[in-house]
């Protein structure tokens, strides 16, 4: 249905993709985003077909959008489940930033407790877990080490995530200095 493809492309492209591609660059990046591009403006044909038709020859794709066809499923060799998770486990940091009150451009701190094999995977692409969540360190826990105090925590697959709130560290902070005090 619409909605559905709206979704998609609003949740999927915009949110992910265009993010992503904003920080890390590859040979394939433009290529990739303009294929994404061009299927979502068949999916859309039916729907909006004037609009489509007009993108379609603004961004000088090739003969008319409704000969094309319907897009097909692309099955690429290797492709792994940890992209997947990656994403999913940005997007739940990103809404704990949100939920804790964070504003976008401030730096968190935050932590990710997983197997090792997710690890590796992952340092590949801290510097854009980095950029995308602003975060100012990244702790990286083993499944037996024990999760810090103060950070709000959520569960993505087996991947546990946290992040810091500041706002009770300052509590922390003051409590300590009561301490003293009495």
């Amino acid at each position: 249905s619409y909605h559905a493809i709206v979704k998609t492309i609003w949740n999927d492209f915009c949110d992910r993709m265009i993010e992503v591609s904003k920080i890390e660059k590859s040979l394939y990046t433009d290529k990739v985003m303009m294929y994404c591009i061009g299927t979502y403006l068949k999916l859309l044909h039916p729907i909006m077909p004037f609009v489509t038709h007009h993108l379609w020859r603004i961004l000088w794709f090739e003969g008319f959008v409704f000969d094309k066809g319907w897009p097909q499923v692309l099955h690429i060799q290797g492709a792994s489940d940890n992209i997947e998770l990656l994403i999913q486990t940005i997007w739940q940091l990103r809404m704990m930033k949100q939920q804790i009150g964070s504003k976008h451009h401030e730096q968190v701190a935050i932590f990710i407790r997983s197997y090792s094999d997710y690890y590796r995977f992952i340092t590949k692409y801290e510097s854009v877990v980095e950029k995308l969540l602003k975060t100012e360190n990244i702790l990286y826990l083993t499944d037996t080490q024990k999760i810090p105090e103060w950070y709000t925590i959520a569960t993505v697959q087996h991947v546990t995530v946290g992040i810091q709130e500041t706002e009770l560290t300052n509590y922390r902070e003051e409590y300590e200095k009561l301490l003293l005090e009495l």
